[in-house]
């Protein structure tokens, strides 16, 4: 069990960090691949959502979300064009490295299994337009 002890993790308050995950953590918010909550906080043991994982795979992929402007008619009845999240949904999408739940939505409040993680990072690894070598910087990271 994780010892309940507050740290702060480059700037967020990190309750019940175990030293591995404030080391991954310290690296991963430099380069904005995680930038924890609005309030300041980091939460290691909050599952991750679906929205959340798109930002995160976007950010450390390089992918430019920014560059997707979000419409109306975009591809799932459930991801509103005005939510931080929709330009990452949006962004995956176009590039065809993920496809929604097949019932026209994304569900993106719904945690995201191991699965649907790695076939996103799978379907971004064989994309065309991966930009691989930005993951340089995190070869020294035990990611297990």
């Amino acid at each position: 069990m994780v010892q309940m002890e507050k740290y702060n993790v480059t700037g967020m308050s990190c309750a019940a960090c175990s030293a591995r995950v404030e080391k991954a953590v310290s690296e991963l918010v430099p380069y904005g691949i995680i930038s924890g909550y609005p309030d300041g906080t980091f939460k290691p043991g909050k599952h991750i959502t679906r929205a959340e994982f798109a930002k995160i795979a976007c950010t450390a992929y390089g992918i430019d979300a920014n560059e997707y402007l979000v419409d109306e008619k975009d591809h799932y009845s459930d991801v509103n064009r005005y939510e931080w999240y929709a330009k990452y949904v949006k962004a995956l999408t176009d590039k065809g490295i993920v496809s929604g739940d097949g019932n026209g939505t994304f569900r993106p409040n719904d945690k995201i299994t191991r699965e649907e993680a790695m076939t996103i990072l799978t379907n971004i690894s064989n994309n065309k337009d991966n930009n691989l070598d930005k993951l340089k910087h995190f070869k020294h990271i035990s990611w297990y």
